[in-house]
């Protein structure tokens, strides 16, 4: 059983290692503010909840901006 352990000790640390890889990147999977599906046509985004996408945090603007999405397929 001592190589089962062995194993189990060799996944966790690869898993730790793992994830302090992508705390390091800031551009990694667990920096990802949120995943929105924009519909046709204008989106809006902002701190407002009025707004399609609405996003937290008090440096952004109530109204921030549109996302124009226009599917050509």
């Amino acid at each position: 059983m001592a190589s089962n352990k062995a194993y189990e000790n060799q996944i966790l640390k690869s898993r730790a290692e793992r994830e302090n890889r992508l705390r390091e990147n800031e551009r990694s999977w667990l920096a990802l503010a949120g995943l929105f599906w924009l519909e046709e046509g204008s989106n809006t985004f902002g701190s407002d909840p009025s707004n399609d996408i609405q996003l937290e945090g008090t440096a952004i603007p109530p109204k921030a901006g549109i996302f124009l999405y226009k599917n050509n397929g």
